[in-house]
């Protein structure tokens, strides 16, 4: 391989002389060099560049006067790849000014690899080398490839995958220049025109490749932001790019158009051959899986790019929407037309949903008309787009949202359970797929989380399963004519729909539980024996993937139906649970022993099944565990599969192009790089393998979480398996699960340990690892990728929680706690983690607030707040992982707070930061919360030195006209001035408690106004709290303003704050409030017995208290609340106490009996603590 002073001596004595006249190996070198050592060619063309711009414009001038196309390929390539470097190059540059890494092995692989996953964000620099380089060579080189590719698809299709390329890698170069960005445009648009429409495939493919070139390149961000903004600028003589886009220069000839035709002729017209091919469980939920559509499906792919960046749903939907209407209109047999007005549908609705909505009625009428037509593959993509439309279905019933499930439930049922009884195995199946999405999607995604509403699903649960048990559960896959016809991926998708529609009718299942267990059973074991010696064999008929995936959806459809129905009632489905294990067993000890267990039921399935039973059984299942655990241990504990082999040309071109090279029997995937010095070299990483390690972290999260305690003998060998996973450097859902496992296991190793003396240690030793090895993950986490740092700071929460929430049974301290320097270093990671996190929402404010000069439209805005919610939601947990931090340590954590969280988070406390532009709500809401936890945790000499900020925090706060509507900061400041009510120095709230006091009245009256329970309340928790606040302003004895002269007096207040006992949703509030109370009867300020409400709510807490909500008060509490009962009794003879007790349930009285009886027992606090003796109780004065 070329050094640099060889590329050097290389360019000087062939390229200048020889590229000059476009001579075309001279090119190919020039290009190779450039592509495989991009700063050895820099270096050597001189700091700006301006040699290789002279080179190339020479070059471009040869070929332009009409150059064969041969050359002008040849002229473009080195162009794109001379460009490319120069931008290698410049990152290069920027990453040692920094101190980043400046070796050009390193330099090379990023080169090659991570633009690819990040092109979307890659800056258009108007002033860059490439962007030069463009204005200086892209007109007439585009002139030119018009000139000289017209009669020649393949080479046009070249040529424009080589713009692509440089569309994606680097944009300056075609949009640095608004001016050379119109000139592709036009060319793109001219190229894909010549072949419009054609059903000739190269034709067809090199007017799509023409197109693709523009869909790439409006995917970056900062060419779809100047593409945008040309059309707001035609008033100044600016040429309107979007429109020329949208719909070409004669107003009939844009990309839109263009796809939309395609899409019609690239379907394949083979309708006998297609309705034939039997169903497939290879084939995607896509309903463009057919081989022969495969110049649809591009086009169907170009032009929902084009829908998401061609001015959102704003601009496109006006174009798009009435070309489906015109196919729409067209005759019952072209269905290739009705086939495409659907496909659109789609991509309109996946690509612009909220501009989209108000057309969902039509798509939902259209979907649901076409689902009969006569044609086979118009119901298809009538299902699909049915599909589609309960994926975007929202999930959320505020008002506004559109409910399409809950609208069209029926009518969309019904046509899906007809559909499923198709004799056309695709289309049933399809309908069952489509099914699962009804049951389970939502709010843009195929799983939303959480279900279809019951009331969408339920009066219609008995027909759509008599339709799946008529049609597509009765194939009998024993006859191999059905098996051949797709009968076996008919029947798994019906039975995966099944498992959906239990799954979302929850208990309501019930009925239908023994009409459906045997089938599913049956299923499992279809064609296998368990001997006794646990040898499994598997029939000659009944081998093969697709009937391992038969007993694996029966295996797993099985253990969902059973969760369903025995979420309430466990014992319905145990018996059968038990019978599933002895065949997962065997095949568990079959894979621990080298066989292939995954050939009978994939391991997955396997596992995820073992999962539910866990969650049913709890702690019934232990005997298990033991079985079922080294499996997912010796998954955990492998080591990664990765290896570098020797590369090809074909591997680097599929690299260059973002795919990787998958290789199924291998299970792995693989990348191919060019590395200076080395030459090509493939990366091949088991991507099966770290799959395995996914699924292991999920089973043993829903193990561990199941089992709590049960499962503690086995957290610490579990937890020594599973953490390095939280850093394994291949995959980052291998890491996002490795920690999410850790969470449940580490709190089952906590509570364990609160039961068993020997193991009273453990925790301990686990916490400082675990969570630091989680910051630090953290920290060097990719931010492009949310989701992962979410499930990070989620689990790192959850592990703090869990050693913070479980007490040692001696002293009731947190059964786990960092020490302060180990605290220092993962605080301090964690408040880095949470600079960035802001940076990113202030970056994305601005964005939402067109701070570049292109407001966002409607879909896009959407976007961009999901986004935002991914960050609160991050910054979220890292404040809480601090809060439990400032919990458990108390005052030794002042130091920590004092110099590492209050200097950066306290900036977010002023009311002059709540004023600045750009303030961000979710800062305050961090800093309130923080502060609310250093006035209340660590002590006086922290509470009066941070109790005069915070008082500004929270005045701002509680009121809706300073707080951005936002209900977080709301109940975090209401929270706030119950601590510094408790906590901080006398007078700190003097000047604003007025209107505080004011504000939590009206928070408490209006909803307590608008419902008859705190069970109908908006936000219950947040009266409560304000409940709270009241009290501990101005009712209790110790309240700082309990004598003030305020607006209302304590009487009214004390009613107030009595109306909303008992305190259910915060267990710290709610110990203080009722232990308040007491304190209240004790100091006469009460008189239970004059007051009949009063003794209700003393009976009520007390009934909590012995009903398993032992959060609502300390023991002593609940001794002195006894005792209250009592002194009421003996005062009254006990008329008053059975006269309050007659409202409450024979269980509650019988535990308010217990608890009263429990108390007086001798050797008991009963009798002998404050409040507990008659005395106390007299009348109000």
């Amino acid at each position: 391989m070329a050094n640099a002073s060889a590329s050097s001596a290389l360019f000087r004595d062939a390229a200048t002389t020889q590229c000059a006249s476009s001579d075309v190996p001279s090119l190919r070198l020039l290009s190779d060099l450039a592509d495989r050592s991009p700063l050895s060619l820099w270096r050597s063309s001189g700091t700006d560049g301006e040699a290789l711009l002279s080179l190339l414009q020479s070059s471009v001038n040869a070929v332009a006067s009409g150059g064969i196309m041969d050359k002008v390929d040849a002229v473009l390539e080195a162009v794109v790849n001379v460009s490319i470097a120069s931008q290698t190059a410049a990152k290069s540059a920027v990453s040692a000014t920094a101190g980043g890494e400046t070796n050009e092995l390193m330099a090379a692989i990023r080169a090659q690899t991570e633009d690819n996953e990040h092109a979307k964000s890659i800056p258009v620099d108007p002033k860059s080398f490439a962007s030069k380089l463009g204005k200086a060579c892209l007109p007439s080189l585009l002139a030119a490839l018009a000139r000289s590719g017209g009669t020649d698809p393949d080479a046009r299709g070249n040529a424009a995958r080589k713009l692509s390329h440089a569309s994606t890698r680097c944009p300056s170069l075609v949009a640095g220049d608004i001016g050379v960005l119109g000139c592709l445009i036009k060319t793109c648009l001219a190229l894909a025109r010549i072949g419009s429409g054609s059903e000739d495939e190269d034709e067809a493919n090199a007017s799509l490749a023409a197109l693709e070139v523009l869909a790439s390149a409006v995917e970056v961000d900062d060419v779809r932001k100047r593409v945008a903004l040309t059309s707001a600028m035609v008033s100044s003589g600016m040429e309107d790019l979007l429109r020329l886009s949208l719909i070409g220069e004669d107003g009939q000839s844009g990309a839109i158009r263009i796809c939309s035709e395609y899409i019609v002729s690239g379907t394949d017209d083979d309708l006998d051959a297609w309705t034939s091919d039997p169903a497939s469980l290879q084939d995607s939920s896509s309903a463009s899986s057919w081989d022969g559509d495969d110049v649809s499906s591009f086009a169907e792919s170009l032009l929902e790019s084009f829908l998401r960046h061609l001015g959102g749903g704003a601009q496109t939907l006006p174009v798009v929407l009435p070309l489906v209407e015109q196919l729409m209109q067209s005759s019952p047999d072209q269905w290739r037309n009705y086939r495409a007005a659907l496909s659109m549908l789609e991509g309109c609705l996946d690509a612009a949903p909220v501009a989209f909505a108000p057309h969902v009625p039509v798509a939902v009428e259209t979907a649901l008309k076409l689902s009969s037509h006569p044609c086979v593959r118009v119901q298809y993509q009538s299902i699909q787009l049915l599909g589609a439309l309960c994926h975007a279905d929202s999930t959320d019933d505020e008002e506004g949202n559109v409910q399409i499930r809950r609208e069209h439930s029926g009518r969309i049922l019904q046509a899906l359970a007809q559909s499923c009884g198709s004799a056309c195995s695709k289309v049933s199946a399809h309908a069952s797929l489509a099914l699962v999405s009804y049951c389970r999607g939502g709010d843009g995604k195929p799983d939303a989380g959480k279900s279809v509403n019951k009331e969408s699903l339920v009066p219609y649960l008995a027909d759509v399963l008599g339709a799946l048990s008529s049609g597509p559960l009765r194939v009998d896959v024993t006859d191999p004519a059905a098996v051949n016809s797709g009968g076996v991926a008919v029947l798994v998708r019906a039975i995966s729909a099944v498992a959906c529609l239990a799954d979302a009718s929850g208990e309501s299942f019930a009925p239908h539980y023994a009409s459906v267990m045997p089938g599913l059973l049956g299923c499992s074991k279809f064609g296998v024996e368990f001997d006794q010696a646990g040898a499994v064999r598997v029939a000659p008929n009944a081998t093969g993937h697709d009937f391992a995936q038969l007993r694996g959806s029966a295996v797993e459809s099985a253990t969902i139906v059973g969760q369903a129905v025995g979420t309430d009632n466990p014992d319905a489905f145990v018996p059968d649970a038990e019978n599933i294990v002895q065949i997962i067993l065997p095949l568990l000890n079959m894979a621990e022993n080298g066989g292939d267990a995954g050939s009978v039921i994939p391991l997955d399935q396997i596992l995820a099944a073992s999962a539910r039973i866990a969650a049913i059984m709890g702690d019934r299942y232990a005997p298990f565990l033991p079985s079922v655990l080294p499996h997912l241990l010796r998954r955990a504990r492998e080591d990664a599969e990765v290896s570098v082999l020797e590369g090809d040309e074909a591997g680097l071109q599929a690299t260059k192009s973002g795919l990787h090279q998958i290789d199924e029997d291998a299970g792995t995937e693989s990348i191919t790089v060019q590395l200076p010095g080395v030459g090509l070299k493939k990366l091949v990483m088991n991507t099966t393998q770290m799959q395995e390690k996914s699924q292991a972290a999920r089973a043993v999260y829903e193990h561990a979480r199941s089992m709590g305690a049960s499962f503690g003998p086995h957290a610490e060998v579990t937890l020594g398996a599973f953490l390095p996973l939280v850093e394994f450097k291949y995959s980052a859902e291998v890491r996002s699960t490795g920690a999410q496992a850790c969470g449940p296991v580490f709190d089952a190793l906590c509570e364990y340990a609160t039961q068993e003396k020997s193991a009273a240690h453990l925790p301990g030793q686990a916490l400082p690892a675990l969570s630091k090895a989680i910051a630090r993950q953290i920290k060097l986490e990719d931010n492009d990728d949310p989701d992962t740092v979410f499930a990070l700071a989620d689990s790192l929460s959850e592990v703090f929680y869990s050693a913070h929430k479980h007490k040692t049974a001696a002293q009731g301290t947190p059964i786990a706690v960092l020490g302060a320097a180990d605290s220092r270093a993962v605080v301090s990671q964690v408040v880095d983690i949470a600079k960035s996190c802001l940076e990113r929402r202030s970056y994305l404010l601005s964005q939402m607030a067109g701070a570049d000069g292109v407001m966002p439209d409607a879909d896009e805005l959407a976007l961009l707040e999901e986004q935002l919610q991914l960050e609160a939601d991050q910054l979220s947990e890292l404040v809480n992982s601090i809060g439990y931090n400032i919990k458990s340590l108390k005052e030794n954590f002042a130091p920590i707070f004092d110099q590492i969280v209050a200097p950066f988070f306290g900036q977010f406390l002023p009311a002059t930061y709540a004023a600045s532009p750009g303030a961000d709500v979710r800062a305050r809401v961090a800093a309130v919360c923080l502060f609310d936890d250093v006035i209340e945790h660590c002590g006086t000499s922290m509470a009066s030195k941070y109790a005069a900020p915070l008082a500004e925090a929270v005045a701002m706060g509680i009121d809706d006209a300073t707080n951005g509507d936002d209900g977080d900061l709301k109940s975090a400041a209401v929270y706030g001035v119950a601590q510094l009510a408790r906590n901080a120095p006398k007078g700190v709230l003097d000047n604003v408690v007025q209107p505080i006091l004011m504000q939590l009245i009206q928070i408490v009256q209006s909803e307590m106004g608008q419902a008859s329970s705190k069970e109908d309340m908006d936000n219950p928790y947040l009266v409560e709290i304000s409940a709270s606040a009241i009290a501990s302003l101005a009712v209790f004895d110790s309240s700082p303003y309990a004598n003030a002269n305020l607006p209302v007096d304590r009487a009214s207040l004390m009613n107030l704050f009595l109306g909303v006992l008992p305190i259910t949703e915060d267990p710290d509030e709610a110990k203080v409030c009722h232990s308040g109370l007491c304190d209240l009867i004790d100091s006469k300020t009460l008189d239970p017995t004059a007051t009949p409400a009063v003794i209700t709510l003393v009976a009520q807490i007390l009934a909590l208290a012995e009903g398993g909500e032992e959060d609502v008060a300390t023991p002593s509490t609940i001794s002195r609340l006894a005792g209250i009962l009592r002194g009421v009794q003996e005062v009254s003879g006990g008329g008053a106490l059975r006269g309050a007790l007659s409202g409450m349930s024979e269980e509650d009285r019988n535990a308010v009996t217990k608890a009263m009886a429990r108390s007086n027992a001798p050797g008991s606090s009963g009798g002998k603590g404050r409040g507990s003796s008659p005395i106390s109780v007299v009348r109000m004065r």
